[in-house]
């Protein structure tokens, strides 16, 4: 296994597999009844699936986060778990990106004691979906301080809902 970075990753996604523009489909199957799935909801984590799939069959060195609501969803640097954390983001592209960066506060509190994740990357896909096809638009490599943007009354962009963020 090959170990790899975020900025590698990002290069064979973009350069060698010229995943911009290509077009997939998300297909369940249950009692041999085989379905196209066309809701929105479960295009992230099957984005984050076949990324796990294209990293094993490209033999490149990763471990997935066991519990999947926790920081980060990929660890990329196996022999120092402070370096190398990889989140990935999915949105529907014409619509613009809506997704959480994390729980907030959680996220913040967790900063006292883990600095190190403010070097984290995100990899960002936009896709759009017509009917069971998704296809990807673009992708972007970056750090929080990137896609953290400001806005009144907090420093940053934040989603609030009854006075918590």
């Amino acid at each position: 296994m090959k170990q790899i970075t975020a900025k590698q990753l990002y290069n064979k996604l973009v350069k060698e597999c010229e995943l911009i523009g290509k077009k997939g489909v998300i297909l369940f199957t249950l009692n041999n009844l085989p379905v196209q799935v066309t809701t929105k909801d479960t295009v992230g984590n099957m984005i984050q699936e076949w990324l796990k799939a294209y990293m094993t069959q490209q033999e490149l060195s990763f471990e997935v986060n066991p519990s999947s609501q926790t920081f980060p969803d990929i660890y990329l640097n196996l022999k120092d778990k402070k370096k190398g954390l990889l989140e990935i983001k999915a949105f529907d592209f014409r619509r613009g990106a809506g997704f959480d960066l994390a729980n907030f506060e959680s996220y913040c509190n967790s900063l006292l004691d883990h600095s190190y994740r403010l070097d984290s990357d995100y990899l960002i896909l936009g896709y759009t979906m017509i009917g069971f096809e998704i296809t990807i638009h673009n992708i972007w490599l970056k750090k929080i301080c990137e896609i953290a943007g400001g806005s009144e009354p907090y420093p940053i962009k934040v989603q609030e809902k009854k006075k918590v963020i």
